[in-house]
């Protein structure tokens, strides 16, 4: 009798353990899907900011609420700019004062930008623009046979990322899965007949096949940035003119 007692008590507390852990899990999904949590008054407070400080910029409160925590919007309505790490600061600034295009003030340019953008979407922006980011947006051309790809990669080859205007016969690219997912995919365009051949590139293979190429930790998805929950978990490093150093931005991204 005793013992059959001591069975269904271990039986419900097992059924009360998986419960808890099932709503557990059920909140981390949500949780990863909606963003952070912010109260009803933030968010008011946060569409009466925007009107008044920022009236020309459109603005996706959603969105926002994917990219910044409550505490980041509480900074950001008390001292009218995101709270930025100085080295994200220092990027930025170091970034503007080098560029061509921007032809703004640098200080200037990093209080308009720290008023709009939380840290995480400067910094992503940032990424785009280093030879990472490039390869992870545009893609690198590969050699046309793999004969040659191999003797470029054993004397440390250094790839050549493509911009927009490019139209290579051959290269390797990031795309995205129906599913959301992504994955690098190799494009080769037949001269013959002007058809193009895609496969997708295993991750297990993406050393071997884009020279200059190098994982950090390991096998993994270096374009996993593109996902829908965007995952800095794939270091890698790029052999740009000799130089495989990690730009700065992407040791912040990746934590390393």
């Amino acid at each position: 009798m005793i013992k059959g007692l001591n069975n269904k008590k271990l039986l419900l507390l097992l059924i009360f353990i998986l419960f808890g852990i099932t709503t557990y899990l059920i909140f981390l999904i949500n949780k990863s899907k909606e963003g952070f949590i912010w109260s009803n008054q933030t968010k008011c407070n946060y569409e009466t900011y925007i009107k008044s400080y920022n009236p020309s910029y459109r603005f996706n409160i959603n969105k926002i609420q994917q990219q910044a925590t409550q505490k980041e919007i509480e900074h950001l309505l008390k001292y009218n700019e995101y709270p930025w790490n100085e080295n994200t600061k220092k990027i930025f600034l170091d970034y503007v004062s080098h560029n061509n295009v921007i032809k703004t003030e640098p200080y200037f340019s990093l209080k308009n930008n720290q008023s709009i953008y939380p840290e995480s979407v400067i910094l992503k922006k940032l990424g785009f623009n280093t030879k990472e980011g490039k390869f992870i947006l545009n893609g690198s051309i590969l050699p046309s046979t793999e004969k040659t790809s191999s003797i470029l990669s054993f004397n440390n080859y250094t790839p050549l990322f493509l911009n927009e205007f490019e139209n290579p016969q051959n290269i390797a690219v990031c795309k995205i899965g129906q599913n959301g997912k992504s994955y690098m995919e190799q494009q080769r365009i037949n001269d013959e007949c002007g058809l193009n051949t895609n496969k997708k590139i295993e991750n297990k293979d993406i050393e071997k096949t884009i020279p200059g190429f190098k994982f950090v930790n390991g096998i993994c998805n270096p374009c996993s940035v593109l996902d829908d929950n965007s995952m800095y978990n794939c270091p890698f490093t790029l052999n740009k003119d000799g130089d495989n150093s990690i730009s700065p931005v992407w040791k912040i991204l990746w934590n390393i």
